[in-house]
């Protein structure tokens, strides 16, 4: 096919233009994929209760008990041993109450971090009471908080995924950008037959490794069990 609207200089300049478009947009996808299915990898072990850190520190240490929570904070891993309430006056005369965790490092230090949300506002000029330190129970195994290195060095905010519901906020994700990978792949033949003719090796070379990593990621997908059962949960839950 011709471009009739287009010079002999412009020719090669809007297909490089476009195809190394094109080209970085497939990485992205493949590379954003890849990060989806080890999130999805990682929320089914946690639903089924599946440990996938191997690294010594994670390791709890055999004096702790089952139902120790251990955290990870930006100075080192610790053991929450406690909360406690701790009052503020503030400037106008307010008083501000929050719930103080206490972790005991292993370094022998102790930290004291706010716990999410527990931050609360209280008129002048009765502070509220004090509380003591108080120890999380050791019988309530809902205490327990999976013994993974976190990110963030802080205790997750949002509860354990369940079995029923570990897939449900990736499995939509996933759908979407393969979609989106279909529609660039639908479309490309269009564009390399106009532009194929007037495009330089490199980024040719470039496209056709971007369109090889797509092949091979849905070639992967098409065998993963953890994919397999996550679409399969979609699928009964659409049904009811």
């Amino acid at each position: 096919a011709k471009l009739p609207n287009l010079s002999k200089e412009e020719q090669p300049a809007w297909a490089s233009t476009i195809f190394d478009g094109v080209t970085e947009t497939l990485n992205q996808l493949v590379d954003i994929e890849n990060g989806i299915h080890d999130e999805l990898v990682r929320m089914k072990l946690a639903a089924y209760g599946i440990s996938s850190n191997d690294d010594e520190d994670a390791v709890e240490d055999d004096s702790q008990s089952a139902v120790d929570v251990i955290v990870y904070t930006p100075f080192g891993k610790g053991v929450q041993v406690g909360k406690r309430n701790d009052t503020f006056k503030l400037p106008s005369g307010e008083y501000e109450t929050m719930v103080m965790t206490v972790i005991k490092l292993d370094f022998g230090g102790t930290l004291y971090r706010p716990a999410p949300g527990s931050t609360k506002l209280h008129p002048a000029p009765t502070p509220p009471p004090e509380t003591p330190v108080k120890k999380p129970p050791r019988s309530e195994p809902s205490s327990v908080v999976p013994k993974e290195k976190l990110d963030n060095g802080f205790i997750p905010q949002s509860p354990r995924p369940s079995k029923a519901t570990w897939w449900e906020d990736l499995v939509p994700a996933i759908k979407v950008r393969c979609v989106a990978i279909y529609c660039i792949q639908h479309y490309l033949y269009d564009l390399m037959e106009s532009f194929l003719p007037c495009t330089d090796k490199e980024t040719v070379s470039s496209l056709l490794e971007s369109l090889n990593r797509s092949r091979l990621m849905a070639a992967k997908a098409y065998k993963d069990e953890d994919l397999s059962h996550a679409f399969q949960e979609a699928m009964f839950s659409e049904w009811g």
